[in-house]
């Protein structure tokens, strides 16, 4: 990639800053003032151009720089706007923009609902830049509930504050379905396959007030005011006495979600100290949620702090370390929808790597109320193949954990035959990766990345589970 060394217009009037980038390639065509030619390569356009205006005015390194590859920068423009739409249909987050607005929840696909289909709006600058509404509604084809009906619903409203509109005011009215035990960060990027491996739903109504500030780029929270209730579609009752249980829940919650850190934060020295080349990158998530009883429908009272690190330590081109660290805890005797299930990735549809999760953990296994997990991954790049410009990469993972519920136990009844525990004396799992070893185009637009890996769990070990687990590896991204 080459920087514009000054201003250079084509003969369509089109402007490009000096502060641009471009790329030569195949069949490019080549923009000097108001100059176009068409050549094979980089080299051969520098050179023949070069030798047409050598007489007149001979070129200087500097002004090999101005040739500009304009085909190739609106393809990659258009291609990532593709890529955009297919991953955003996928996370059910922004499917297509029309006007002043974009459609949303066109479809959802997971193991508990099968398919959903429907169609959701949200406004953007439609009425005013400050004001936003939306909406959605959906049917899912098959749900395995016990009394799912299959309607799913939700409306929004909110306002920008302030004059550089870095705050947000909003609510929220959802009727849907929401998995238990699950930790949600602040605009954490969604693990697409995690979400399809979801298996274990319940019914849930919910109002929510909220208020967003974007501090800077590295700092933004959250607080809301969130009333829901929870009727779990699988077979799930809490004890709430010797004599008395109940399988529908009522929770009132305050809550604050922090996300810090995107950019290198360390200082410069210690970065060059610990021997790292392009620095320390980390991301803070933190969570804190107080359970009100009395207050609304609120019927359980309880707090929940949850904290988790991602960072990337980045030594030179070849070396590279993938950490993540997790920990929660909260008040014990909570019930099942909002106590912490452990972070698995063995299901009936398990064969692809969920990032951030034990390989070789059941899913809805593990129940607890406080749980450190730690997940390591030390990366070596190897040269890209000419061909095809693979960049292969051989990982070595380490992931250990440790959760411990405080409460009863017993109080949690499931299905005849569903056992249900903590992993108090831990949880370690070792593990090899090969990404990036096939590389597959999509219709020219998207390029997919592939691979494999094994883990082998070394520590206690569960009879009913297999201490190996095979996982495909993948990355999607545009040309």
């Amino acid at each position: 990639i080459k920087k514009v060394p000054r201003r250079i217009y084509d003969t369509r009037g089109t402007f490009f800053s000096s502060k641009d980038k471009f790329q030569f390639s195949r069949d490019s065509v080549i923009v000097k003032k108001t100059d176009i030619r068409v050549f094979q390569s980089k080299k051969d356009s520098v050179q023949q151009v070069e030798d047409e205006y050598h007489n007149v005015e001979p070129f200087r390194e500097s002004e090999k720089l101005e040739y500009l590859s304009r085909d190739t920068t609106e393809q990659k423009y258009l291609n990532r706007k593709w890529y955009d739409l297919v991953v955003n249909l996928a996370l059910q987050n922004v499917g297509l923009k029309v006007g002043s607005g974009y459609f949303n929840n066109v479809f959802r696909i997971n193991a508990y609902e099968f398919l959903r289909i429907g169609v959701g709006y949200q406004s953007m600058n439609l009425i005013s830049e400050r004001l936003r509404f939306g909406g959605y509604f959906g049917f899912a084809v098959n749900p395995d509930g016990i009394n799912d009906k299959g309607w799913r619903l939700g409306f929004n409203t909110g306002v920008y504050l302030g004059k550089a509109k870095k705050q947000y005011l909003e609510y929220n009215y959802k009727n849907d379905v929401r998995e238990p035990g699950r930790t949600f960060y602040l605009y954490e990027k969604k693990d697409l396959i995690r979400n399809f491996f979801t298996s274990r739903m319940g019914i849930t109504v919910s109002n929510d007030i909220a208020y967003t500030s974007t501090v800077n780029n590295n700092f933004i929270f959250r607080v809301n005011i969130n009333d829901f209730s929870f009727d779990p579609q699988f077979y799930y009752w809490y004890k709430t006495s010797l004599e008395d249980s109940t399988n529908f829940f009522r929770f009132s919650e305050f809550g604050f979600k922090m996300r810090a850190g995107r950019y290198s934060t360390m200082n410069p020295a210690l970065s060059r100290l610990l021997l790292l080349k392009k620095g320390y990158i980390p991301t803070l998530y933190f969570n804190y949620v107080k359970g009100y009883s009395g207050i609304l429908d609120g019927q359980y009272d309880y707090h929940k702090f949850n904290l988790k690190l991602k960072s990337y330590f980045q030594f030179n081109e070849k070396y590279h370390i993938d950490f993540t660290s997790e920990g929660g805890i909260s008040t014990k005797d909570i019930p099942y929808p909002v106590a912490y299930v452990g972070a698995g990735n063995i299901t009936e549809l398990a064969s692809i790597i969920v990032m951030d999760a034990f390989q070789t953990m059941d899913l809805y296994k593990y129940l607890t109320d406080r749980y450190v997990n730690v997940f390591t991954t030390f990366y070596v790049n190897f040269k890209a193949a000419k061909k095809n410009r693979m960049r292969p990469q051989v990982g070595l993972a380490w992931n250990m954990g440790w959760g411990k519920f405080t409460g009863d136990i017993n109080v949690h009844v499931f299905e005849e035959g569903e056992e249900v525990r903590d992993y108090r004396d831990g949880f370690y799992e070792t593990g090899i990766l090969f990404t990036n070893f096939l590389q597959v185009r999509f219709l020219g637009l998207l390029r997919g990345e592939f691979g494999m890996g094994v883990f082998y769990n070394v520590g206690p070990f569960d009879e009913d589970t297999s201490r190996l687990a095979f996982r495909a590896t993948y990355k999607i991204t545009a040309f």
